[in-house]
């Protein structure tokens, strides 16, 4: 076989059978389209492994308070955070969709309307050694609520976040967002891509939702077909392919 004939070969097994040893990870592959869930469950989000914790910051911007983490709720009347909708989803969407808002119920929309009270809906896991230099995906469908979509002073985005939990300070060490606030009310799709720093083994990892609002203002959004992969370095099958062939040759010359 020649030299060009055993690339085009190997090269077409990277492709159809992939790279297995390069994307092993203590970080788990996520996808959910919502559509097993049930919607009359009212612990059906937290099942899932979803979670909400509630930041509140006064007027200047300085934290006051926080709280959680909690499961997620799943329905009104609770008024807080999230729930599982019906009738929002196109063709790609199927019937069952991931509704986030704000914590309504929380008294200070009332009590210190120039507030602001940020919302959190989320997955977390923790980086494993396998994973430091990695890059890794968080994609989704999303739009806006028809009748209650962010409006100002709302905002509202995806995020991907890693959190301090080896240090025990649950401090921010990276925060990437896909912004939602002007979404149209018709389905898009977005993604926000995290690489893994090489001192992040053993820190918290969480894929999700945020939003902001004061005084009871509207930051409706949908989420759908969510998903959470490991992106390959690109050119990388290519560079293993050659390595390979080139190891092949060798062995060849030396017979």
């Amino acid at each position: 076989m020649s030299r060009a004939a055993s690339l085009s070969r190997l090269l077409a097994l990277v492709v159809c059978f992939g790279l297995p040893a390069m994307s092993s990870a203590d970080l788990v592959t996520y996808t959910e389209d919502f559509e097993s869930m049930n919607v009359s469950n009212p612990n059906a989000l937290t099942n899932a492994g979803w979670l909400i914790f509630g930041n509140v910051f006064d007027a200047g911007g300085t934290p006051v308070y926080d709280y959680g983490p909690f499961g997620a709720p799943n329905g009104q009347p609770s008024g807080g955070f999230s729930d599982l909708a019906t009738g929002e989803g196109g063709a790609a969407q199927g019937a069952i969709q991931l509704n986030t808002y704000n914590d309504y119920n929380n008294a200070d929309h009332t009590n210190n309307p120039t507030w602001t009270i940020e919302s959190n809906i989320f997955r977390e896991q923790f980086i494993g050694a396998p994973d430091l230099g990695t890059t890794w995906r968080f994609s989704f469908d999303a739009k806006a609520s028809a009748t209650n979509g962010p409006a100002p002073p709302s905002t509202t985005a995806a995020f991907i976040k890693v959190l301090d939990s080896v240090g025990g300070t649950f401090n921010l060490l990276a925060f990437k967002t896909f912004p939602t606030t002007n979404l149209p009310s018709t389905w898009g799709g977005g993604f926000v891509d995290i690489d893994i720093d090489p001192s992040w083994n053993g820190q918290l990892l969480q894929i999700g939702f945020i939003n902001t609002a004061s005084n009871f203002s509207p930051t409706g959004v949908f989420y759908d077909n969510l998903g959470f992969q490991f992106i390959p370095e690109p050119g990388a099958s290519v560079v293993l392919a050659l390595g390979l062939l080139g190891v092949a040759g060798m062995r060849r010359r030396r017979k």
